[in-house]
């Protein structure tokens, strides 16, 4: 549940809405978080959440589920649109082949190889 548009769309197996602001009892989301039969389907392999967190959510969806992500955590990453660092990146991985002919390292959510001619090529 990392993006609001996508959590609040209709469910293309079964065509329910997990989110319908304003409206606790067609909202498929308290469903799934709740106990039935002692067993939630949410979160799942995890322990049940607490009663207060599942008020919350209900609190939440009554209110009108307003999406209230900070602006800065909407910030996507693509091959048109790369992060911009504002100081060098940290090298958490460098690599090379056996016979020296090629170098990998991987920085932040980058990585890149290198021949031994000097061109550098994203990895895939």
């Amino acid at each position: 549940m990392t993006d609001f548009k996508r959590f609040a769309r209709r469910r293309r197996k079964t065509k329910a809405l997990l989110l319908v602001p304003g409206h606790q009892d067609q909202s498929s989301i308290l469903k799934m978080v709740k106990p039935k039969d002692g067993e939630v389907r949410m979160p799942k392999g995890k322990a049940q959440l607490a009663g207060v967190e599942v008020d919350l959510i209900s609190a939440w969806i009554q209110q009108g589920a307003e999406d209230d992500t900070p602006a800065d955590a909407k910030k996507h990453y693509d091959p048109d649109h790369p992060p911009i660092y504002f100081r060098p990146p940290v090298v958490t991985s460098l690599d090379y082949s056996p016979d020296g002919n090629c170098w990998r390292w991987l920085a932040f959510t980058k990585s890149s190889f290198m021949n031994k001619t000097g061109r550098s090529f994203p990895a895939v």
